[in-house]
């Protein structure tokens, strides 16, 4: 048999709500909550009690637990699937970034190789430019004929 003491850190772990642990001194179950330790079946008739109308249960106040209850467990089950979206969305965060950093490197990497075009045809087209003059000139000392 597992330690009692280990018995509850295991379950609060696993986020179980009830565990088997020591025996209950007044009715000898070993059913308790995890939250606080009490015997699961004491605290049943605890509230039965605490809701009693002469001798009786108030099936009103009773079922209003029980419906409080149920509605703590759905939040609850809301709020663990809201931290596993938010898990995931940080996971898909992460990756974008990390997409978003690639990219960013290959466009530098194009914009850089466009300047050097552009460089390239400026040089060239100054060099034409150069060229042109060059031919104005000689053919303007040459004369028409002499082409």
């Amino acid at each position: 048999m597992i330690n009692p003491s280990t018995a509850k850190r295991l379950a609060k772990r696993r986020g179980v709500v009830r565990y088997h642990g020591k025996p209950c001194k007044k009715c000898s179950n070993t059913e308790r909550y995890t939250a606080n330790s009490s015997c699961v079946h004491c605290n049943l008739a605890a509230v039965k009690k605490r809701y009693a109308v002469g001798g009786k249960v108030n099936k009103d106040q009773f079922s209003e637990v029980e419906t409080l209850k149920r509605r703590l467990k759905d939040l609850n089950r809301e709020l663990f699937h809201t931290r596993n979206l938010a898990e995931n969305l940080r996971e898909e965060n992460k990756q974008l970034t990390e997409m978003n950093q690639r990219y960013k490197g290959k466009l530098q990497e194009q914009q850089d190789h466009i300047a050097a075009l552009k460089d390239t045809m400026q040089s060239a087209m100054n060099q034409s430019d150069e060229w042109t003059s060059a031919y104005k000139i000689l053919s303007a000392g040459l004369g028409e004929g002499d082409l």
